[in-house]
């Protein structure tokens, strides 16, 4: 799904990609669109298969469906064979280094932990930090999308998952000595403030009171002429290292994706 042979994905448009095994999946680039609104598209196409198909099916023969767009062209490129093949090399060199897992957790859904009072996407993120916390005794520089989609024109703005919070619960796990009978009660206190610091930054996020996009803005039209002082803060060490992601992740709740 991710990238194929590389022959048959396309960026410029959304792409439906549909498999040997029957499983269906989106493509398309990220900088004209986001996840909500393809997710959206995609529980759309699945209600349809489900519910609107039979009435579809039931329509009088021969009936037609008026369209006004103009008819199909036929696209012919006028390639060489050596960039092609250029192409095809590139392609591959970038698809080499990737590797592809998929964990399913079946002991529990989100319905259990919404009953515990607490978010799922924040308690997915906590665990991703301590995942990672335990593999290099620090937490990664996490980016996760939250949708601002209820303001015009709205698009994303960034969580940062590695909060204070999350840090000292994952701190605390790893140093746990005592019997973990008596250091649950203690662990649950911390992974509950976690996940509510989690919800809270998601909760600012989405009501457009990040800091990431505003951040992006000013360095966009920052000049070291005209804006020395943002240019300055922009070129700190500091900066740049918040901004180099080590951990990107997504929350796509939809009873659509398997």
């Amino acid at each position: 799904m991710l990238h194929g042979t590389g022959q048959d994905r396309w960026f410029d448009k959304h792409q439906l990609i549909v498999t040997a095994n029957g499983k269906a999946g989106m493509n398309f680039e990220h900088a004209v669109g986001d996840g909500t609104t393809t997710l959206r598209l995609a529980d759309e196409m699945v209600r349809f298969a489900a519910f609107d198909a039979t009435r579809m099916a039931a329509a009088p023969a021969g009936a037609a469906a008026s369209s006004s767009a103009a008819p199909l062209r036929e696209l012919h490129l006028e390639l060489p064979p050596s960039l092609i093949a250029a192409a095809f090399d590139h392609f591959h060199g970038l698809v080499e280094p990737n590797q592809t897992h998929t964990l399913r957790v079946d002991a529990f859904g989100g319905r259990f932990i919404k009953a515990a009072k607490c978010s799922p996407d924040a308690l997915v993120q906590v665990a991703l930090q301590l995942a990672f916390h335990s593999l290099h005794g620090r937490l990664p520089v996490t980016y996760e999308s939250a949708s601002t989609r209820r303001f015009l024109h709205g698009r994303t703005e960034t969580v940062r998952s590695a909060t204070s919070a999350a840090a000292e619960f994952c701190s605390s796990v790893r140093e746990v000595h005592e019997p973990l009978a008596e250091a649950a009660p203690r662990l649950l206190s911390l992974l509950r403030a976690a996940c509510d610091a989690h919800a809270n930054n998601m909760r600012d996020a989405k009501a457009g009171a990040g800091c990431d996009r505003h951040l992006f803005g000013l360095a966009s039209v920052a000049s070291p002429t005209t804006e020395p002082a943002f240019s300055a803060f922009f070129a700190q060490p500091a900066y740049a290292a918040s901004s180099h992601w080590e951990l990107s992740s997504s929350h796509c709740g939809s009873a659509s994706l398997d």
